[in-house]
């Protein structure tokens, strides 16, 4: 049985006392019941806000309190902080319905974190803390932030319907944006710039407009759980799988599709990454990821059994795969990956994998992922090495069964990769992580002329030492773009 669902058939048995530190792979932390994950970058360390699931009994949702999570290297996580209604103007309740958070860095001495929390779909408040961890966090208004008319909020909307699941981009100026609430036929997400203070709005709300996708006329599906982040000086609002982009915070936002191409065509293989999945897109260390939360009844390997409907548990799990952008901005979330690897996880590699993927790197330094295939799927991806001489490089930390002595192998894209080797040659450079020390040095040579648009593989030999456990390519020329390399024991 695949190790996920040994962990998914137990889930009921190991509800939560008390959370050690906790190695996982995908799902992140088994059988907690995390919903909604959030992820965050805070001097250089991973932070993960997200809401409970009680029971993997229960359908409907009961969602007891929120939980903050910290990782290095997105492999291991430390569970740091709780924070539950009682904290909050929410206080006591039979019924709990801790619902979607965001958390926003204020730059304010003493108040540097702002944690926005919401109480089920009715408003959201917000908490001040003077660390990512939120273990001493405040609720900043002892009331609702955002409300229905009639619930109490410092601001009440009926743009949308229901104030809740707030998403928050501080932009590359300082300004701060908000969006939250319903996208449906008769109500729309809600945007805003926040004040200084990251606890009031500098304007009024406005409504969230999506238009079309010009090639179809399809639209944003409705849905609530929206998230914002920007690429290339792009915004995207994103819900679940699906994102629209625009030019500005406020919109209008263009729909562009579903970052998840086989969610369609293969929903028997979609891990959860769908409509349904609330979570959040991020880039740490020159990767972007997405995280999200899956129905672990729905197995996502698959899809409720037939005739369910929601009957389905209220009981989730959090994943994560590698993140992607097209040449024409796309997301493209990395479902070969999941479907190879997905149990792994991201962050770990085995020398036995017939290849690695050069775009599955867990940091890179002055390199850029390009699409590869532009004439066909439109999916696959390299890695550009943006500096000669080692300048660039990508690291592969936590790789299991590297061999003592062997061949590496490793292939230059077609596309742009060998235009670099033209009247030259360039080697790729593998690395120990920890010491530096040369593992590999694979030599590309010049193509033959005609032939500087194919992909050249190349192998060269390989030795590491008993200490090796990561390895850091490199490679000798501007613009050399590496599609994937292998391993193989003598």
């Amino acid at each position: 049985m695949h190790r996920c669902r040994e962990l998914w058939a137990v889930a009921g048995a190991v509800l939560l006392v008390g959370w050690p530190g906790t190695r996982a792979d995908n799902p992140l932390v088994p059988a907690v019941g995390m919903a909604d994950p959030h992820i965050h970058v805070f001097d250089g360390k991973v932070w993960m806000y997200a809401g409970r699931d009680l029971s993997p009994n229960i359908t409907h949702f009961v969602m007891p309190d929120w939980n903050v999570w910290t990782s290095d290297d997105l492999v291991t996580w430390k569970h740091v902080t709780t924070i539950t209604p009682n904290q909050t103007y929410i206080g006591a309740s039979a019924t709990p319905e801790c619902w979607a958070v965001d958390v926003a860095f204020t730059g304010i001495t003493g108040k540097e974190y702002a944690f926005y929390f919401s109480n089920r779909g009715s408003n959201f408040g917000v908490m001040l803390a003077s660390d990512p961890s939120l273990a001493d966090a405040v609720d900043a208004l002892g009331r609702p932030l955002v409300s229905e008319p009639g619930a109490g909020g410092v601001v009440t909307t009926n743009i949308t319907g229901g104030a809740y699941d707030p998403t928050v981009l501080v932009d590359d100026d300082g300004s701060r944006y908000i969006v939250f609430g319903l996208h449906d036929s008769g109500s729309s997400y809600a945007v805003a710039q926040l004040d200084p203070t990251f606890t009031a709005f500098a304007e009024p709300l406005r409504p969230v407009v999506f238009l079309p996708r010009p090639s179809d006329g399809e639209t944003m599906p409705s849905d609530d759980k929206s998230t914002l982040h920007k690429f290339g000086g792009v915004y995207y609002l994103s819900a679940g799988s699906m994102y629209s982009t625009a030019t500005s915070p406020y919109g209008p936002y263009v729909f562009r599709g579903d970052a998840n191409p086989h969610s369609a065509v293969s929903p028997d293989r979609s891990f959860g990454d769908t409509t349904q999945g609330h979570g959040r897109f991020w880039t740490w260390n020159g990767q972007w990821f997405h995280v999200w939360c899956e129905f672990v009844q729905q197995n996502n390997t698959g899809t409720p059994p037939p005739n369910q409907g929601k009957s389905y548990a209220r009981w989730r799990d959090a994943w994560m795969t590698y993140t992607h952008y097209r040449a024409n901005g796309e997301l493209v979330d990395d479902w070969g990956f999941l479907d190879a690897h997905g149990a792994v996880g991201v962050g770990q590699y085995d020398a036995t994998w017939p290849r690695i993927e050069a775009e599955w790197f867990m940091a890179g330094t002055n390199v850029t992922k390009v699409q590869t295939d532009l004439g066909t799927s439109n999916v696959s991806f390299a890695v550009r090495f943006d500096l000669p001489d080692g300048r660039s490089r990508i690291t592969f930390p936590n790789v299991k069964g590297l061999p003592r002595t062997g061949t590496l192998t490793v292939t230059v894209a077609a596309e742009g990769g060998t235009a670099a080797l033209e009247g030259g040659t360039a080697n790729v450079v593998a690395v120990d992580m920890a010491t530096h020390a040369v593992l590999a040095t694979c030599t590309v040579a010049s193509p033959n002329s005609g032939q500087v648009g194919a992909a050249r593989t190349v192998s060269c030999p390989f030795k590491s030492s008993a200490s090796t456990t990561g390895v850091a390519l490199s490679a000798s020329v501007r613009g050399l773009t590496l599609d994937w390399w292998s391993l193989e024991g003598s």
